[in-house]
């Protein structure tokens, strides 16, 4: 983008620094994909999961632990506690899981019926 891009006084300028994700080339900043960026990436994977993903997700939990509380959900898909409330609760409501406890020992279950 346009905001990212800088034109120095010198052509001759060139200078690579991958390991910093900085790459100068001729005056020109360009970022570069790197491990670091990539961790962020998948800190933010939520926003582009799908609601489907995030649902698997979720089930795939249950499944492999048998329960899951909200704050499990919050750190597997790295969103807040309202979105994580918002897919369990979407959750119940198509049958896939049952609510079992309440308040700070809520824990979410397989549906048995």
């Amino acid at each position: 983008s346009d905001k990212n891009n800088f034109v120095s006084g010198s052509s001759k300028n060139k200078t690579e620094l991958n390991a910093n994700s900085l790459n100068l080339v001729n005056g020109t900043y360009n970022s570069e994909l790197t491990t670091n960026s990539l961790s962020q990436d998948s800190n933010n994977s939520h926003k582009r999961m799908s609601v489907d993903d995030c649902y698997k997700k979720i089930i795939e939990a249950v499944h492999n632990h048998g329960t899951i509380k909200r704050e499990q959900v919050q750190n597997i898909l790295n969103v807040g506690s309202t979105k994580a409330k918002q897919l369990l609760s979407d959750l119940v409501s198509r049958g896939d899981i049952s609510v079992c406890g309440k308040g700070r020992a809520t824990t979410y279950v397989f549906n048995r019926s």
